[in-house]
């Protein structure tokens, strides 16, 4: 599958929460850069910023945060806002960069929304983030959930989202939950849930009309 990089037009990710992420990221980074010349997008809470503070994101993720500067400096990077990370582009010095939560983009005869997600979480729709941001860091700690604790928190806004989505009639490429899969809808539309680089370390990528989703370096479905 890595070597299908080469191929690929659009490369999507979101959730890596740096500085928590899978270690793999960074060897999934190095690949993109070395292997492809495709437009990378990360969909939202790219970074930790409601958990952590600005200071230990740099700190903590230097690695990964100098190979998205990198792929910023090669105008091969679009990041979109989360509710974890609605200042982006700090992190990477790039602040008045990276402010949109949301594009869209023809693959083939569909049009698909890249977003993040949370838009179509009523829990995190209706929060006071920026606030929250300031706040939460202080009094948060890393694994302080239990995992069954975490599963149905996932759970929970899995089903809230796709509850959402299906109000409506649209083809999109999200994050969020946590959760990767692939549902083609009777209608025709596509949903495509890159899950996230924490656990499962999944993501997609884009080559002639195809979405490929994959789990590191194997395919686990696709969409046309």
């Amino acid at each position: 599958m890595r070597e299908l990089l080469q191929k690929a037009q659009r490369i999507f990710f979101s959730d890596s929460h740096i500085p928590r992420n899978n270690s793999f990221f960074l060897e999934w980074l190095d690949a993109v850069i070395s292997d492809s010349n495709a437009m990378v997008y990360g969909l939202g809470d790219v970074f930790e910023l409601l958990e952590c503070t600005r200071n230990e994101v740099l700190d903590k993720g230097s690695s990964e945060i100098a190979m998205l500067r990198r792929l910023a400096k090669d105008k091969r990077l679009k990041l979109l806002c989360g509710n974890h990370d609605l200042d982006a582009g700090k992190c990477l010095g790039f602040p008045r960069y990276f402010k949109q939560d949301r594009v869209g983009y023809f693959i083939g005869d569909k049009f698909y929304y890249l977003m993040h997600g949370h838009q179509f979480d009523w829990v995190c729709k209706h929060a006071p983030w920026k606030w929250l941001s300031k706040i939460l860091p202080w009094f948060m700690t890393p694994g302080k959930a239990k995992d069954k604790q975490k599963e149905r928190i996932y759970h929970n806004a899995v089903s809230r989202v796709l509850k959402s989505i299906y109000k409506r009639d649209i083809s999109i490429i999200f994050g969020h939950t946590h959760w990767a899969g692939i549902i083609e809808r009777e209608n025709g539309c596509v949903l495509v849930n890159l899950g996230d680089m924490l656990d499962s370390c999944t993501w997609a990528m884009q080559i002639g009309n195809i979405i490929y989703l994959c789990q590191k370096w194997e395919m686990i479905g696709n969409a046309k």
